[in-house]
């Protein structure tokens, strides 16, 4: 672990009687009543303070190089090369804007110190060609450091634009590089605050990096809904706890997508507002400001009328449009998609299916969804195209299905969604109003008590099949342990040698016209209460999964190797 300054290198002021670039010599301290021994360099303070094993110079063609090679060459009692003394201090006296850098040969400058003096030779920075050029080559002292080195920055000499230079080298050795380093202090010498004694403090800076991280951690929170950075900086400021935990509580709420701990958490966001305000510190005046963002943000109109239902798939549809603007387009599809589905349940009064799985609960309304984006009526079929658009996204998202033709317009639906959805579950009156027209949901609703009723004959009956949607057939250990677990007749039914080809073609294509061919199989093949396991990977296969059992089908997964359950 070695320690680092870097810092900037300035012209200095002309010394006339002996034909040389200087700073007056200062006495600097860190702690008054300790005064470090009297310097030209605020370097050579740091170094004699904190004990350096590497010191980065950064300056111009015009800063005072041959003082600092002079310096450290008697300071580590190494023979001065004169001849280069003297190009130095020649090149420094007449060097301009447009002075090559290379002038300098700052390889030779180098080269006497062993890497222990390490020179940097930028441009003056007039036009952002130049600074980019300065940029690469600040970037390069990266490589002079080491996992676990600690960086020390001192801002105190050299032309304005050189503190901001130094600020990014700091912001990218934090944040962007890969090396695990310390930025141990930021330091200037405040030449105007010097004591009775004229000694001069060396004043820590390190307040400016601390509040950059509560800047980085404030940004993480209002953006992405992640509150580890800021938690950091809560942590070491021992804020609050009980602000901590909520701020902790909500992000990973955000993250996991869990609609109920979300809205308790913004409720919880109310109660210690009061407790905001008692904040010190940077944390003052930025959390106070974050909270407030997602208080409005995610705020309900009329919240006092509302039912708990309207609530949550309203909060859904907030949560889409700010999963949107984060660009986490998954978490956008997945909300619209459960919004516009518990909208339709409440608008049309769909009953719960009696079941464990939340997806076959609200089966009546995902098929309300699927046939209503077949109407002509542009008011209504609205809400089953965005069903069925989300519904085909989630599932490319949870089967890492890459179809590059389909990414931009699938971005492009779910901004004209997210942008929409909120209105759009507002309008239930003109929803009852078109599917009462209709008459869908009464139809449907009939025939799912039809179905009930037809169920419980065939539970009476007993004795279901078994139907197998693969290109393979299942062994007889795994036909035993199927026969053990559940009620089926001796033999699986399994697709026809001419359908299994298509089923593995299907998988293969991975199109919308196998999915309606392999429904007409399923209805052609199987009962109400019949099982039905289907093993491929098929972009479709959840949807025809919930197309099963749809039609009062039991649809078996694989677990895991020989271990089967039902959805």
């Amino acid at each position: 672990m070695a320690k680092i300054l870097i810092t900037a290198l300035g012209s200095g002021t002309y010394n006339k009687e002996k034909k040389e670039k200087e700073y007056k010599p200062a006495t600097y301290y860190v702690e008054e009543g300790n005064p470090l021994e009297k310097t030209e360099f605020i370097a050579s303070a740091i170094d004699e303070k904190w004990e350096m094993d590497k010191i980065i110079f950064i300056g111009t063609t015009g800063s005072m190089w041959s003082n600092i090679y002079k310096f450290y060459c008697k300071n580590k009692s190494i023979t001065m090369n004169d001849e280069y003394y003297d190009k130095l201090k020649n090149t420094e006296l007449t060097a301009n804007k447009d002075t090559p850098v290379e002038k300098l040969e700052i390889e030779k400058f180098n080269n006497t110190f062993g890497g222990k003096i390490k020179g940097i030779v930028i441009k003056y920075g007039v036009n952002d060609i130049e600074n980019l050029e300065n940029f690469h080559s600040i970037i390069e002292i990266e490589k002079e450091i080491e996992d676990g080195d600690e960086i020390f920055i001192d801002i105190t000499h050299s032309f304005r634009s050189m503190s901001f230079w130094l600020f990014l080298i700091m912001t990218y050795l934090k944040d962007v590089s890969n090396k695990n380093i310390d930025i141990k202090n930021i330091t200037y010498g405040m030449f105007e605050a010097q004591n009775e004694k004229k000694e001069t403090p060396i004043v820590s800076l390190n307040l400016f990096v601390d509040i950059l991280k509560w800047f980085k951690g404030a940004s993480e929170l209002k953006n992405y809904g992640n509150s580890y950075s800021i938690l950091d900086e809560l942590e070491k400021n021992l804020m609050n706890k009980e602000i901590k935990n909520e701020i902790e509580i909500f992000s990973d709420t955000m993250n996991i997508n869990y609609i109920d701990s979300i809205e308790e958490s913004l409720k919880n966001f109310n109660t210690i507002k009061d407790k905001l305000n008692n904040l010190e510190g940077p944390g003052k005046y930025i959390i106070p400001q974050v909270f407030k963002n997602f208080i409005n943000t995610f705020e309900l109109p009329n919240k006092e009328k509302l039912s708990n239902e309207e609530k949550k798939y309203l909060l859904r549809a907030k949560l889409a449009k700010w999963h949107f603007d984060q660009k986490r387009y998954s978490m956008a599809a997945i909300n619209i998609n459960e919004a516009v589905v518990d909208f339709i349940m409440d608008a049309l009064n769909f009953p719960n299916i009696d079941t464990e799985i939340k997806t076959d609960k609200t089966r009546l309304a995902k098929i309300w969804l699927e046939q209503i984006k077949e109407v002509e009526d542009k008011e209504i079929k609205k809400y089953g195209i965005m069903y069925v658009e989300t519904r085909s996204i989630r599932n490319k998202i949870a089967h890492s299905l890459d179809n590059k033709r389909d990414l931009k317009e699938d971005i492009k639906n779910l901004k004209e969604y997210s942008n929409n959805i909120f209105n759009l579950l507002l309008s239930k009156d003109l929803v009852k109003e078109k599917d009462s027209k209709l008459g869908l949901s009464e139809k449907l609703k009939r025939e799912y008590e039809e179905e009930e009723e037809k169920k419980k004959e065939n539970e009476k009956k007993g004795d279901f099949n078994l139907f197998v949607i693969s290109d393979k057939g299942l062994d007889s250990e795994e036909i035993v342990t199927i026969k053990n677990k559940f009620k089926i007749a001796e033999q699986p039914i399994y697709l026809s040698k001419k359908e299994k080809e298509k089923w593995k073609s299907a998988c293969e294509k991975n199109d919308k016209e196998s999915l309606e061919h392999f429904k007409e199989i399923i209805n052609d093949k199987t009962k109400e209460g019949d099982y039905i396991l289907i093993i491929g990977d098929f972009e479709y296969k959840n949807e025809l999964e919930e197309y099963s059992n749809s039609k009062n089908l039991k649809v078996i997964k694989v677990v895991f190797k020989r271990s089967f359950e039902v959805l």
